[in-house]
C-alpha cells in the first residue's frame, strides 16, 4: 500500500517596512557657525518629523530646538534643519532621531550624528578668519567663539602687544575699537593735550592735527570741520568765504573804424570748481547796443578742479561817421550768484582830422592891417564842440 505523505510548508513572513527615509549632513559645527542636515521621506501621506537627543547623561542646551517635523502627512516630505550653536555654546554630541510614519501606519527611522565643536583657535587674541588662526589688530579682541574680532568698547583702547582692552587715560576718550585721543579739535603729546590751529581738526592719529578739506572750515567754537555756509567755498586749511571773480579782456582797446576785432575774455575763480561752471557774460556801459554787434559764446566754462577758463568773442564796433568821445563796454560775470566781476573794452574814436583854409589866401605887404578868415573843417561830424587853437609861425 502506497502511503502519500503530505508535506506542510510554512510560510516565511514578509516583515512590512515603513516609508524610505534618506538623510545628510551632520558633522561639527563651531559655535557662532551654522551646520545644515536634510532629511527626505518617500511615500503617500507621510508624517517626517525630527528629534535632537543628546548624549546619554547629557541634557539639551537652551538654544536647541528638540523637535522639528513636516505641517501633517503628504506626499515625500523633506525636512531641512540648521542649527547655529551661539557663541559661548560648549562642546557637546547630539543625535538626530528622524522618523516617517505612513499612511498604513508603518515607521521607519534613521539617524544623523553631529556635534560642537571647540573653537579653532586657542591664541588670547586669535580668532577664525576663514580656517586660519589670525592675531585681531589694535583695539580689537576676539569673541568668546573667537570667529571674529569685536571692538573695544568706547573709552578703552587696546595698543599692539597688549591682551586686552584697557580704559583710556584721564582726560582722554575714544570711540569704539578707536585710540584714546584728545575729545575735540587737539593732539596728544607726552599725555598733553594741545588745540589745533583754526581750520585744522585731530588728525588720523592722536598725534596730529589735519586740515580742513576744501568747502570745509573749522571755527574756535566747532570740535570737528564744518561744511562751508551756502554759497561759501573755501581752500583746504582755509576759512570759508564768498567765492571771489576776476575778469580781463584782452585787447581792452577796439579801434571805432577797425571792423570787426577779436577779443579773449578770461575768468579766474579764487577756488578751483568742485563741478563743472559755466559763467555767463553780461555788456553794460556808456556803448549802446547800436554801436556795436557781438558774436562768439558769450558763457565761459571753467572745469571741474580747474580755476579759469575763457572765450573769445568778435567784437565790431560800428563807424557812425561822427567825431565823438570814446565809449566803454563794461563786460560783467558772477559766480555762484553773488561776486560779479567786471572788464573794460573801450571802444576809441579815431583823432579827428582836421583841414584849415584862410580868405584871402595872400596880403599885400604895403597894404597895413587887413582881416584875414581863418576856417578849421573836421573830416567828421564832431559829437561835442572842439576849441581848435591857431598858432602863427
Amino acid at each position: 500500500m502506497l502511503g502519500i505523505v503530505l508535506a506542510v510548508l510554512a510560510a516565511t513572513p514578509v516583515l512590512a517596512e515603513g516609508p524610505t527615509i534618506a538623510t545628510s549632513g551632520g558633522g561639527g559645527v563651531r559655535p557662532d557657525k551654522t551646520l545644515s542636515m536634510t532629511a527626505q521621506a518617500t511615500g503617500e501621506a507621510v508624517q517626517l518629523s525630527a528629534e535632537h537627543e543628546p548624549e546619554e547623561g547629557e541634557t539639551l542646551p537652551s538654544w536647541l530646538t528638540a523637535t522639528v517635523s513636516t505641517d501633517g502627512a503628504k506626499r515625500d516630505p523633506r525636512l531641512e534643519i540648521t542649527v547655529s550653536p551661539p557663541e559661548n555654546a560648549q562642546p557637546q554630541e547630539f543625535t538626530l532621531a528622524v522618523s516617517a510614519t505612513g499612511s498604513d501606519g508603518l515607521s521607519s527611522q534613521a539617524e544623523i550624528a553631529w556635534e560642537v565643536l571647540a573653537p579653532l583657535c586657542s591664541g588670547s587674541l586669535e580668532f577664525d578668519d576663514g580656517g586660519t588662526c589670525s592675531a585681531c589688530p589694535a583695539h580689537r579682541v576676539p569673541n568668546v567663539a573667537r570667529t571674529r574680532c569685536d571692538a573695544c568698547p568706547e573709552d578703552t583702547e587696546r595698543l599692539a602687544g597688549a591682551a586686552a582692552c584697557t580704559a583710556c587715560a584721564s582726560g582722554l576718550t575714544s570711540e569704539a575699537g578707536d585710540d584714546c585721543r584728545c575729545p575735540g579739535a587737539a593732539w596728544l603729546k607726552d599725555g598733553v593735550c594741545y588745540p589745533c590751529a583754526l581750520h585744522h581738526e585731530s588728525g588720523d592719529n592722536p598725534n596730529n592735527c589735519k586740515q580742513c578739506a576744501a568747502g570745509q572750515q573749522r571755527l574756535a567754537a566747532m570740535n570737528a570741520c564744518q561744511p562751508c555756509p551756502a554759497g561759501e567755498v573755501s581752500i583746504s586749511g582755509g576759512a570759508c568765504a564768498l567765492p571771489t571773480l576776476a575778469l580781463t579782456a584782452s585787447p581792452s582797446g577796439l579801434d571805432e573804424s577797425g571792423g570787426a576785432q577779436t577779443v579773449e575774455v578770461r575768468a579766474t575763480a579764487s577756488v578751483d570748481a568742485a563741478s563743472p561752471l559755466s559763467v555767463p557774460l553780461t555788456f553794460g556801459g556808456t556803448a549802446t547796443s547800436n554801436d556795436y554787434a557781438v558774436t562768439g559764446t558769450t558763457t565761459i566754462a571753467i572745469a571741474k578742479d580747474e580755476r579759469e577758463g575763457s572765450t573769445t568773442l568778435t567784437v565790431t564796433p560800428v563807424d557812425d561817421g561822427i567825431a565823438d568821445e570814446d565809449e566803454t563796454i563794461i563786460l560783467g560775470a558772477t559766480l555762484a550768484s553773488h561776486t560779479v566781476a567786471t572788464a573794460r573794452l573801450t571802444i576809441e574814436e579815431p583823432a579827428p582830422a582836421l583841414f584849415l583854409s584862410t580868405s584871402p589866401t595872400w596880403i599885400g605887404e604895403p597894404s597895413g592891417a587887413q582881416a584875414v578868415a581863418v576856417t578849421a573843417r573836421a573830416h567828421a561830424v564832431l559829437g561835442t564842440a572842439l576849441a581848435v587853437p591857431v598858432t602863427i609861425g
